[in-house]
């Protein structure tokens, strides 16, 4: 969305109206006289000659509008301003679903399913679940608010259950991949990334924000190289969110985010147990992992148990 003459106009008169009224002229004003005070043979300046109340009015907006041209950047103070208000919607008590695409690069990991499927995302803070549906297969997995990982293969006939210690660092970057977690996103992108308002592309309506954020370091928590945000100019929700993650040298995937839906889901629907049938038996650390490793290695291919990280000790 561009911003037309008018309204730039009207931001600035804004914004050096409420200056001047805080800028005191006077001591400038003297400081100059006293030092270029006319000689009787030099011609009296033009600035001079006007009432002393129009001098200072000249000078305050004089100064307002050096100010104004070094320090002020309306396009960055309202990116940020636009960022905020979308994080203060984001906290309110409500679930939001979103349709996920991912583009994965050559050789980056892929998560089991193929391109065709249909993924549906709910996010609630930092949690998320995601269903995956192909044809008659349904896959379901999310992370609850522990930071565990769970899955619901076959429909949800079995389940199977990673507290977050177990958690391997390939599974939590498919989390990071497939989950928006808006919450965390937000606050990275305002504390780590530089922020540009950037005109709609084709497609996109008149009635939203796009901002342009890229981290101002190398390596971010997440890997995350480019974030683009379509925001609502009434609602200041997400309607859009394209992420690209990878190293500052390899791109891994580009992940695009459309909001379809906004409700209040259970809290179970974030946990395994909502989504298993009555028969369906969990496979954990402590009940059959051997199973547990079995099923993973279907999913993620032989030699998974390797990569995943060995039990903490009880106590």
């Amino acid at each position: 969305m561009s911003w037309s003459d008018e309204t730039i106009d009207a931001l600035i008169r804004a914004r050096l109206d409420q200056q001047a009224e805080s800028v005191d002229p006077r001591p400038y004003y003297e400081r100059i006289q006293n030092q270029r005070m006319p000689t009787p043979s030099q011609p009296i300046p033009v600035t001079q000659r006007l009432p002393i109340a129009w001098r200072w009015v000249l000078a305050a907006s004089l100064l307002i509008a050096v100010a104004v041209a070094l320090q002020w950047r309306p396009a960055d103070i309202a990116a940020e301003s636009i960022v905020r208000d979308a994080q203060v919607a984001h906290r309110m008590p409500l679930d939001r679903c979103y349709l996920v695409e991912i583009k994965r690069e050559l050789g980056a990991p892929a998560f089991p399913g193929r391109p065709e499927s249909t993924v549906r995302l709910w996010t609630r803070g930092d949690r998320f679940w995601l269903e995956s549906t192909q044809g008659v297969l349904r896959w379901t997995w999310g992370r609850d608010e522990q930071g565990g990982v769970w899955m619901a293969p076959f429909g949800g006939r079995v389940g199977l259950k990673l507290d977050v210690d177990e958690v391997p660092p390939f599974l939590a970057l498919h989390a990071d991949f497939n989950s928006l977690q808006l919450d965390t996103l937000l606050d990275e992108v305002l504390h780590d990334f530089n922020l540009v308002r950037s005109p709609p592309e084709p497609g996109e309506t008149g009635t939203s924000y796009r901002i342009v954020a890229e981290p101002r370091h190398a390596y971010t928590p997440q890997l995350i190289r480019r974030v683009v945000l379509e925001i609502d100019n009434e609602s200041h929700v997400v309607r859009k969110a394209i992420i690209a993650r990878g190293t500052p040298r390899t791109l891994f995937a580009t992940t695009t985010y459309m909001l379809v839906d906004s409700q209040v889901q259970d809290d179970e629907t974030y946990h395994l147990d909502g989504h298993l049938k009555v028969t369906a038996e969990v496979y954990t650390r402590d009940h059959h992992p051997e199973r547990r490793n079995e099923l993973m290695g279907r999913f993620f291919g032989p030699g998974v148990e390797k990569r995943m990280r060995p039990p903490i000790p009880k106590p």
